[in-house]
């Protein structure tokens, strides 16, 4: 979309004449907003959270308070948001949930078989390390060197954020010490002999997960974690380090036990350990994941039936 301001919005409206404009979580486009409402085309928010640190409930925040009304109908993730909006006055609101549920439910019907993945996992455990950055890699480096789970037939495959061939490198000197590959450079003859797959392209990662026993995603120690979704739809126990707090799908799946935050090498090898060692255990906490994404699913239906009685 173009730049928000006043000409483009109006531009923009007369150029592609939509019958209806859905804006997604946090895009709060107010001119072109502003100018939608004028037009009498109905507006919609979806799947967005509130949070009291926001501009709309400070007390310089009026004006944008008052763009909220021009919405037709802002469709929420969460109780506490409505409490949020009710609490200035915003009335034309409903929770209807995450569409993101929907989407991954659908990617994850649709995976698609990788048969080097499958030579390299033969009778093995796997670790899918998700979307890493180097403080998740070195925490999987300090995991990985524990004898004991040497011993348990367990390989890693790990999925960088950055696969520029830098960072590539630096993950393969960081782990020379195993069998590792680059999937790249992988052949099918010899793959199963390795014990740690490097994935150096994109667009795998969802479907690597469905080979998986556990997960691990990344970005936790940084600004925040990736997409723990794509993780537990196939049910598996979800581990990433701090940063979670401004998600409310980690937040949610640590406390029902399908998900773990760690923040240094004891507290991760502890929980992971007692997950891989325990049969059961693994099993359940995958259970509780894949549950809590499968009660999640149908938000997209009710958004649609919604917006058909409006």
């Amino acid at each position: 979309m173009p730049i928000d301001t006043v000409n483009n919005a109006k531009q923009f409206i007369e150029i592609i004449k939509p019958q209806a404009v859905f804006f997604i979580k946090y895009e709060f486009w107010f001119n072109y907003l502003i100018e939608l409402k004028k037009k009498k085309i109905p507006v919609y928010l979806i799947s967005v959270i509130f949070r009291k640190e926001q501009y709309f409930f400070k007390w310089y925040g009026s004006w944008f308070r008052k763009q909220l009304n021009n919405y037709t109908c802002i469709f929420l993730q969460d109780e506490i948001s409505q409490k949020l909006l009710n609490s200035i006055s915003i009335s034309n609101c409903t929770i209807a949930g995450d569409t993101r549920f929907d989407r991954v439910a659908e990617v994850a019907t649709g995976t698609k078989r990788i048969e080097m993945v499958e030579l390299f996992k033969g009778n093995s455990k796997i670790l899918v390390a998700g979307s890493t950055w180097q403080e998740d890699e070195k925490l999987l480096f300090q995991l990985i060197q524990n004898s004991k789970l040497k011993t348990q037939n367990l390989k890693f495959i790990i999925v960088p954020h950055e696969i520029h061939e830098k960072h590539i490198q630096s993950i393969i000197e960081l782990f020379s010490a195993s069998k590792v590959i680059r999937y790249s450079q992988a052949k099918e003859e010899t793959i199963a002999q390795y014990e740690i797959l490097i994935v150096d392209n994109i667009g795998m990662l969802s479907s690597l997960y469905y080979y998986a026993d556990v997960a691990y995603v990344g970005g936790g120690f940084g600004i925040g974690i990736h997409k723990i979704l794509e993780a537990a739809v196939f049910g598996l126990p979800v581990f990433f380090g701090p940063h979670y707090h401004k998600f409310e799908e980690a937040k949610e799946l640590i406390k029902r036990g399908g998900a773990f935050s760690v923040n240094s090498h004891p507290s991760f090898e502890k929980l992971f350990s007692q997950i891989m060692q325990d049969q059961n255990a693994l099993s359940q906490t995958g259970s509780i994941s894949r549950q809590y994404v499968a009660e999640k699913v149908g938000t997209t239906d009710k958004i649609l039936k919604e917006i058909k009685t409006i």
